[in-house]
């Protein structure tokens, strides 16, 4: 559950894996997880995607909603799982998925894991497009069985970038629904 998590009210990049620390336990624990962003990276398919599977076998799921900015190859991947769902319907998980990719090559694996969380219906995909700039919000929602919400606002993306300590400085805000 997400009440026996111990989230801190706010994470910032420098004081914390945000990955680790806060997006991986809090799908672990959800059967619903929406998220608002400017931008998407495929990478974070393959990041999270065990937490994704883990969401799937719950009988949850995940909605995007992402700014129209993605990569020519990050745009092929969600239109061919969504269009192709067939390909990969009777691959039954990411491990034999990525079967015969190295570690090393996140990039395809996230490009893959993409394909497959479309074309399951684990994850749907959203553009917001906008007459002028970019829808750029950035929140996450993550809802338990148990029906406890976590709400997170904040900077960071939904790009490896964004959620790896290396990279940007980024800083969330966290709510629960039960304080």
């Amino acid at each position: 559950m997400l009440t026996d998590l111990d989230l801190r009210d706010n994470y910032s990049s420098d004081d914390s894996n945000i990955l680790e620390d806060l997006f991986r336990p809090c799908l672990r624990e959800s059967d619903t997880y929406y998220r608002s962003v400017g931008y998407l990276d495929s990478k974070m398919a393959a990041l999270l995607g065990v937490e994704f599977e883990s969401l799937a076998a719950k009988g949850g799921s995940a909605r995007l909603l992402i700014g129209q900015t993605v990569t020519l190859d990050d745009y092929l991947a969600i239109k061919e799982g969504k269009l192709n769902p067939n390909r990969f319907l009777a691959v039954p998980d990411l491990e034999e998925l990525w079967d015969g990719l190295g570690e090393d090559d996140l990039r395809k694996r996230g490009l893959l894991a993409l394909s497959w969380l479309v074309a399951k219906q684990i994850v749907s995909v959203r553009f917001s497009i906008r007459p002028n700039g970019i829808h750029h919000d950035k929140f996450a929602y993550f809802r338990d069985s148990d029906a406890n919400e976590v709400v997170v606002h904040g900077t960071n993306n939904e790009t490896r970038a964004a959620n790896v300590p290396e990279f940007n400085y980024e800083s969330l805000s966290l709510f629960r629904d039960w304080e």
